[in-house]
Formats: C-alpha cells, structure tokens, sequence
C-alpha cells in the first residue's frame, strides 16, 4: 500500500493519497498516526482523500464499520471534520465500498461526501484557489497514472 500525507494551515487541512491496493491495518494505523495528536478543537479539521487510484479489494465490506474506529477513539479531534473523499473514476465494486464509507460516516458528527471529480471535492471543502493549485500539483506529481507527470514542481506547504 503507497500512502502519503501533507498538512496545510498548521494541520487543519490534511491531504492524503492513496495509491495500489490498501488494506484495513494499513489505513487504521495511517488514521491512528493523523488523529492520536490533539488539535486545536476551535478549528474545523478538513480532510481531502485521494483514493483514485487505490484499489479495495484487501477492503471487505464488513471491515467498513471497523475503519471508523480510530474515528470514534479520537471523536474530540474529528467531531465537526469534514472530508472530501475523491474517487475519480473507480471501479464499480470500490465504489460500491466507498459509498458504503460515505454511508457510515452518516451515523457520526462529521461531514463525508464522495466526489468523482477533484475540484469540486475542493470547493465543497472551500480551499482557495491557491491551496486548490498547490493540491493539483501535488497530486499530479504523485499520481501512478501519468508516466509524465513532472517531477521537479515547486511546492508549497
């Protein structure tokens, strides 16, 4: 499982990227690492989720619930969160599992939508324009999909 993370705005805005096939550990203890610290409860935690390129299948759909239990242990760092999950174009089946998350985030006090497309997944979680470009670039230079994704882009965090 490929995993990276990047903190804007002194940790309230996370952007995270996940990449080749992910399993539930993996996830948990990514979630364990970004929530155990205790933030600022004053400011709303944003999260965007690039998962558009990961592949679920070493998700079941009876391991949904459990990917909510770092969520549930740290409620005072995540209540009020809001998260963008994008999926691009996934297959049927992942996106059958990622709607199924979406779901579940339902039950808790935060905000989870799924988006097909990046900007929009940005606007909702109201980024300006120019953390919106310094995400682009970011995801582009990351992403497994493009052998010509430059390598060399200035970025700012």
């Amino acid at each position: 499982m490929k995993y990276k993370r990047w903190e804007f705005r002194n940790g309230v805005l996370l952007l995270e990227k996940y990449s080749g096939p992910v399993n539930l550990e993996g996830i948990l203890e990514n979630e364990r690492d970004i929530f155990a610290t205790k933030r600022d409860e004053s400011q709303q935690l944003l999260a965007l989720s690039d998962i558009s390129e990961a592949f679920l299948e070493g998700i079941k759909h009876n391991d949904i619930i459990r990917l909510f239990e770092v969520i549930d242990a740290y409620a005072y760092n995540t209540n009020g969160m809001k998260v963008a999950l994008y999926t691009g174009n996934m297959n049927f089946e992942d996106f059958q599992k990622a709607y199924a998350y979406v779901e579940e985030a339902a039950k808790r006090p935060l905000s989870m939508i799924s988006f097909n497309y990046l900007d929009l997944a940005m606007n909702w979680l109201g980024l300006t324009k120019e953390e919106q470009t310094t995400i682009q670039k970011i995801l582009l230079k990351e992403s497994t999909n493009n052998p010509n994704a430059p390598t060399n882009l200035p970025l700012e965090s």
